[in-house]
């Protein structure tokens, strides 16, 4: 039996296998026969060689001789090449099975082939030349037209530019002013005119003279207000607006302390004219019930702290030369209280429907009120006819808001 029979027995028990592969098998199996038939008979022949070297007869030599002459394989045409002849080629120097090469030749058929697919670059678009427009003049038309409408056109360019520059300017300008001397707000009362004093190296005495001066030389038609604001440097060197406790230390020390806390940070000091300037002074609270316990302790010393703010009685005192002969022209202000009774107390009042504190004279003459506006809000004054018209005021922009 054929050493291959087990192999072609295993072929045959697996089903994969085609008929091509047993056709393989059984002319693997032919090429093994005919190569055992070559060997035994060069076995023989070695055999024959063998002993006629050993013998001593010449004839025994000569039957070796055309034995190894005859063995000689004899020259013929190969055959063409052909997948059983390779096969079996490849069985023999390799040495591998059938099966190894069915195996293979499966693989081989059933494995993915990757084609590989040139990559075009895309082919841009030609793009369109675009018309060139050359501006030709008209006949009769003169030929620097062309430049001058450039010149035009470059001339309104850098003009509106400039324009807009110029509003930026101005509006930044604008917005800086309020900074330094703008008015508070009109939250309190509305006015008429404006004015700013700076109160830089000025004292209380130095204030009160040219405020003086202010309410006498200035001119306001029948029932204006006029609004003075008061500005002081920073740190910064920036004008600021005052507060209404810096406004008032400088004139006394005798202010109370508790009724200064009380104060807010806006107030509004000027002239209103009914008939003659009248002195007002309008004061933002941030404590209704402290500020109001604050009045009634300072009403011993308001009017000789602020009193010639508001008096129309108010005498200005030059000082008089000196034995030395040196002498000054500074002036002082001095409130003429001579005819204000022995108590000089405060005395409570109404005016329309308004409670108030009231100091007068022996003659019956105000000089000096205040009363609460609101309970935001303070008003000191010398002149009934200034808290009518605060009052007025206040309740128009009340309606309008």
């Amino acid at each position: 039996m054929s050493t291959l029979t087990p192999t072609i027995k295993r072929m045959a028990d697996n089903p994969n296998l085609t008929p091509a592969d047993e056709a393989i098998a059984k002319i693997q199996e032919k090429a093994l026969d005919s190569l055992r038939e070559q060997q035994k008979k060069q076995a023989e022949i070695s055999a024959q060689i063998l002993a006629a070297v050993n013998s001593a007869d010449p004839s025994m030599q000569n039957q070796a001789v055309n034995a190894v002459i005859s063995s000689k394989p004899k020259i013929a045409i190969q055959n063409l090449r052909t997948f059983q002849g390779d096969v079996a080629e490849a069985i023999k120097k390799q040495n591998a099975s059938v099966l190894t090469i069915a195996l293979a030749e499966k693989e081989r058929k059933y494995r993915p082939v990757i084609q590989s697919t040139p990559i075009v670059a895309p082919v841009p678009m030609p793009v369109p030349l675009q018309p060139q427009i050359v501006y030709q003049p008209e006949d009769g038309e003169p030929k620097n037209h062309h430049t001058l409408i450039i010149v035009t056109s470059i001339f309104l360019i850098i003009l509106g530019v400039g324009v807009m520059v110029g509003f930026y300017q101005f509006q930044k300008k604008g917005s800086e002013a309020p900074q330094n001397i703008q008015a508070i707000n009109q939250n309190i009362i509305s006015y008429n005119k404006t004015g700013s004093i700076a109160l830089d190296d000025l004292s209380g005495v130095a204030l009160t003279e040219k405020l003086t001066s202010e309410k006498n030389q200035t001119t306001l038609s029948a029932n204006d207000i006029l609004y003075i604001s008061f500005t002081k440097k920073d740190v910064k060197g920036v004008d600021t607006l005052v507060t209404p406790d810096q406004f008032l230390s400088l004139f006394s020390n005798d202010v109370p302390p508790a009724l200064l806390r009380a104060f807010g940070n806006e107030m509004m000091f000027g002239f209103f004219n009914g008939g003659v300037n009248e002195s007002y002074l309008l004061i933002e609270l941030d404590s209704f019930d402290n500020t109001y316990s604050g009045m009634l302790a300072w009403e011993k010393t308001m009017n000789k702290d602020i009193g010639m703010l508001f008096s129309k009685r108010v005498l200005a005192i030059t000082s008089i030369p000196s034995s030395t002969g040196t002498s000054t022209t500074a002036t002082t202000t001095q409130v003429i209280n001579y005819d204000i009774g022995a108590s000089g107390a405060f005395e409570d009042d109404t005016i329309k429907n308004k409670d108030i504190r009231i100091l007068k004279n022996n003659k019956g003459e105000t000089v000096l009120l205040y009363t609460f506006i609101n309970k935001n809000t303070l008003l000191i004054t010398s002149s009934e006819n200034v808290l009518r018209e605060v009052l007025t005021r206040i309740s128009s922009e009340n309606i309008v808001r």
